[in-house]
């Protein structure tokens, strides 16, 4: 019995080392996608997985401005519906746009492709240009005959723009202006953020606050209105899309993009110990600076090259703005209907700036209050609960915070070895 037992189980043991030999040399294993991806076309010949060709082909198109974007074969149909072609159309001119404030003159020799692209940037107005090239026009009507073909020429362009301002009259309001101040990284988050706060809905009915206006869908494809995460399990979602789009569309490597993660977000989280919201606004912020920067910071680099209280400061602001305590209220919570000047006081919620340089003057003195002009909207301390005690060996005016001693302690009960009670000069 024994015996047989043992025959099957070597038996069956050879069949299924057997099979795995089959497989291993039937079966050719993707290096890039491991065969997870059905558009995959691997077969140890060529490269054709769709995670490195359609990467490297959006990404040659990004470089050189022009092409078509292409998705389909690495997204799944699920979230598709974030980006029709126009909008991915749309990123190239995103791509493109010179630094904001850049100025546009135009000339006998501006082409009308650039004053298109001059009016679709935000760089001047149609307005604007029917005064600029009258001008040109009343210089070529001077010249006599040698100008007639300029004259011609600005006729053309005439006749163009005001075609252009007749679209942006019939539009359905600012909204679908065709000039737009959004840079990629916002205009993508846009599109994320609406699709996870409204569950997966059609999701371009609501970006594009013209089309939701208009039937003829002649909307601007670059309406992207940011909405704020109201949980982290939102936020985290917002994220994980932001970062796959960005490394298909090969604006954001998923290796730059989770090295971004780390530093503007989960360090501000648990190193800073400020709440997850905070982060969300610190890391819309560092997206208008990389924007705005033209080129010079970029994702890998925005954390080193800004300054780091300065972005702080700012979504403090935007924090407080966006996430108001009391159900939204804005006004500040009064103490026992005291008030001062006829201000209502503001409530200390137990909590502090963790990012701030400035020790708290008030939580080292024992037994003294947080004043409203010491405290954010919602309560925040504005400053550091860090020990303020000077101390001898850290140069001039050293202090404590908390190096030493026991842990979280005050300047009034700070029990450093190296504590004394004046700076060092």
């Amino acid at each position: 019995m024994t015996s047989s037992i043992f025959f099957f189980s070597s038996w069956s043991l050879l069949v299924a080392l057997l099979l795995l030999c089959s497989y291993g040399v039937s079966a050719v294993r993707c290096p890039h996608c491991s065969n997870q991806f059905a558009s995959c076309n691997y077969n140890g010949a060529d490269l054709g997985c769709p995670t490195m060709t359609t990467v490297a082909t959006n990404a040659a198109t990004i470089v050189k401005g022009i092409g078509t974007l292409s998705i389909a074969s690495i997204i799944a149909p699920r979230f598709l519906r974030l980006f029709r072609q126009t909008h991915l159309d749309s990123l190239l001119h995103l791509i493109k746009r010179p630094m904001p404030g850049t100025a546009f003159s135009i000339t006998m020799d501006t082409t009308a492709s650039a004053l298109l692209n001059a009016v679709q940037y935000g760089l001047t107005s149609t307005h604007n240009l029917l005064f600029a090239i009258g001008d040109l026009l009343d210089e070529a009507r001077a010249r006599g005959e040698a100008g007639a073909a300029d004259v011609a020429k600005c006729k053309d362009h005439l006749d163009l723009v005001k075609t252009l301002g007749r679209m942006d009259t019939c539009s359905s309001g600012p909204e679908s202006s065709t000039a737009y101040a959004c840079g990629i990284l916002s205009f993508v988050w846009g599109k994320v953020s609406i699709f996870v706060m409204n569950e997966c809905m059609d999701v371009h009915r609501v970006l594009d606050i013209s089309e939701a206006k208009s039937s003829d869908n002649t909307s601007s494809t670059f309406t992207a209105k940011i909405h704020r995460a109201q949980t982290m399990e939102q936020f985290s979602e917002m994220m994980n899309l932001f970062a796959m789009y960005a490394h298909a569309l090969s604006f954001g490597n998923f290796m730059v993009m989770s090295h971004f993660y780390e530093h503007a977000v989960y360090d501000t989280i648990r190193l800073r110990h400020e709440a997850w919201s905070f982060s969300q606004e610190l890391l819309l912020i560092m997206f208008r600076r990389v924007e705005d920067s033209g080129g010079k910071i970029t994702l890998s680099t925005v954390y080193e090259e800004t300054y780091l209280n300065t972005v702080m400061d700012e979504a403090r602001v935007n924090h407080s703005m966006f996430f108001r305590p009391l159900g939204g209220n804005p006004k500040p919570a009064p103490l026992d209907g005291a008030s001062s000047g006829g201000n209502p006081r503001i409530i200390w919620n137990k909590k502090f700036s963790s990012s701030s340089p400035r020790a708290c003057p008030h939580f080292n003195l024992k037994g003294r209050d947080h004043p409203s002009k010491d405290l954010l909207p919602d309560g925040t301390c504005k400053f550091n609960h860090t020990c303020n005690k000077w101390v001898s060996h850290k140069g001039k005016n050293g202090q404590c915070r908390n190096e030493e001693g026991t842990a979280g302690h005050a300047g009034f009960s700070c029990d450093h070895s190296k504590k004394q009670d004046s700076p060092v000069p």
